[in-house]
């Protein structure tokens, strides 16, 4: 549409005629069909001429992003009425012309997007004299009021839609015929394809949507990223390599969601994995139809990896309605006195070993205990109900150190209790007013205890623990050429916001665990990130022994390897729920 020539208001004022004349001739020259006419109008208080000089500008240099809010809060009564369906398109038209904004026709997202759109069944795409012209916007709309020619080409289209409510407002009240695209709408039947699932398979290489569908079958998409789907298990399906398909043509994409519309029909849950960008601004995946599986949930949008071990929970979390984490219970299980000696002196500290299974990397812990350079040292382990050779071997090396220490003490839980549990049950055998944490798979410096000790000497009782930096090592005790810190940095509240980075290993003041209630059980790790906020919670510190004092030992055994890292989600909503101040990236709903 062109621009129109100004209307000829200064020509009637020059003449004689009285003040009503002019008024009635300069407005029969105001360009009332003008798409933009009725919104310029209203913004101008129904005043022509500023009206006109804004429409214009907008002509000139698009619409500015501030006039946006103005133009949906202002009595729409005669700019363009909101109806149910402002379509132009004849139920007769079967050549249409497909204008798509935001994507193109060689992505699937706009096909399965297409058939949401109230078109006549049977309609081909079209480039023909007769072909009736619609549109599909993804673009956002900064985009389109930078682009004043393209606005006014829209209004000239028989239909205009778009996902989103907010834009389409601001469409028809900028003439153009815009409609809410909705996952709801009927489908008419672009995507019901004679053979098309056997044109999928030669074309795609794709399996017959009909040969996945079965009793909580589930379709986990991938990304080219590595490890973004591990541990596939029936009834899991995947197709770790989704977003390396390679569409040449329309008709490809077209068949692309074809099969993706008719898996989800058939009931199979659809997963992805680590959608991209333009995935999540088209929502190709939410305009898919809902089969009549049970429970079965739209596209499930999983981001960063995710163990399918943990799928099938992370699913039935969501279908019932995203429950809140159930109330924390620390086990207190009853513990039985494996040994105990008592020598003379007092010790200002305790270092305590947690054990669980670990008979081949307990002794490495224990000589590291052992060659402390701090002379009067309390040693107390606790087994949580091992059920290898760990107990065995820590006995019998305490037959032969036990000289060592003022007291040591081994200790075995009746049952399996976890973390919290054991370093509970050392902390409260111990008779020392500090207390160094150790796991039985790492190690210490020789003078951890010593200059941790120095630093707590100088501190008071707002100080609740003393952390040293500590070095990353493998498992013969190699840095890699290269020294790797876990972290760098002093105890601050804001740190802790979005992660842990404070390692258990620690020199830990035993009122403070008091004070606290002692560490909370939380299933699958985290239980000492846990306990630092809890120390936050209650107003106290923590203080950095500015020396590399500890080694953590990696090895493909830990609990973080095998159960916290692929739970991360489930344990960071229990803590965000227990610490409303954090904000954990993958405690949100839909990560």
């Amino acid at each position: 549409m062109e621009n129109l020539d100004p209307p000829q208001i200064c020509n009637v004022s020059a003449s004689n005629q009285d003040a009503e004349a002019a008024a009635a001739a300069s407005e029969t020259n105001w360009p009332v069909e003008h798409p933009w006419w009725a919104a310029c109008l209203k913004l101008d208080a129904d005043q022509p001429e500023p009206a006109w000089e804004r429409l214009q500008t907008w002509e000139r240099q698009g619409i500015p992003i501030d006039c946006v809010d103005q133009i949906l809060t202002t009595d729409k009564t005669g700019i363009n009425p909101v109806v149910d369906d402002p379509t132009r398109v004849p139920t007769e038209a079967l050549n249409i012309q497909l204008r798509c904004f935001g994507t193109n026709l060689l992505d699937w997202q706009a096909h399965a997007w297409l058939q949401r759109c109230k078109l006549p069944t049977g309609f081909r795409l079209q480039t023909a004299d007769d072909a009736i012209t619609v549109g599909i916007n993804f673009d956002p709309t900064e985009k389109w009021l930078n682009q004043p020619r393209q606005l006014l080409e829209a209004a000239d289209f028989n239909s205009f839609w778009d996902p989103d409510p907010s834009r389409v407002a601001l469409w028809r009240a900028l003439g153009i015929p815009a409609v809410t695209l909705k996952n709801t709408n009927p489908s008419n039947g672009w995507l019901d394809q004679h053979e098309a699932a056997r044109r999928a398979t030669n074309t795609l290489g794709l399996p017959d949507p009909r040969s996945l569908s079965g009793p909580d079958a589930v379709l986990v998409l991938g990304s080219s990223e590595p490890g973004s789907v591990d541990g596939l298990q029936p009834p899991l399906y995947g197709w770790p390599g989704f977003d390396q398909i390679q569409i040449s043509d329309s008709e490809s994409a077209r068949l692309l969601a074809y099969w993706l519309e008719h898996c989800s029909r058939l009931g199979v849950q659809i997963v992805r994995l680590r959608p991209t960008d333009e995935e999540l601004d088209r929502a190709g995946f939410e305009s898919l139809t809902i089969g009549n599986a049970p429970r079965q949930l739209p596209t499930q949008y999983f981001h960063g990896t995710l163990h399918c071990s943990v799928l099938q929970n992370e699913l039935a979390w969501r279908r019932d309605g995203k429950p809140a984490p159930a109330t924390i219970q620390t086990p207190k299980p009853k513990s039985s006195t494996i040994w105990e000696s008592r020598n003379t002196g007092t010790s200002k500290a305790c270092i305590c070993i947690s054990l669980y299974n670990y008979h081949e990397k307990i002794i490495n812990a224990l000589e590291s205990a052992k060659a402390q350079s701090q002379e009067a040292i309390e040693l107390i382990i606790v087994d949580d109900a091992s059920t290898d050779q760990s107990l065995e071997m820590t006995l019998k090396w305490l037959q032969g150190n036990y000289r060592r220490f003022t007291r040591t003490l081994l200790l075995q839980h009746n049952q399996n209790s976890g973390l919290a549990a054991t370093r509970n049950t050392g902390f409260q055998a111990s008779n020392s007013d500090w207390i160094f944490v150790l796991d039985a798979d790492n190690r210490l410096h020789v003078q951890a205890v010593e200059q941790c000790l120095q630093v707590a000497a100088y501190t008071n009782q707002e100080v609740a623990m003393v952390h040293p930096l500590i070095e990353r090592i493998d498992e013969g005790g190699n840095q890699g050429g290269k020294t790797e810190l876990i972290s760098g940095q002093t105890w601050q509240q804001s740190q802790f916001l979005h992660s842990n980075y404070i390692d258990a290993m620690a020199l830990v003041r035993k009122e403070s665990w008091k004070v606290v209630g002692g560490y909370s059980h939380i299933e699958d790790g985290w239980e000492d990130y846990d306990f630092w906020c809890k120390l936050i919670d209650y107003g106290l510190q923590g203080v950095l022994c500015p020396q590399v004092l500890a080694y953590y030992v990696c090895h493909d055994q830990s609990m973080i390897a095998n159960r916290t890292d692929r739970n991360v989600r489930r344990i960071s909503r229990t803590l965000q729920a227990r610490h409303p101040w954090l904000q954990l990236p993958m405690a949100k709903d839909d990560i």
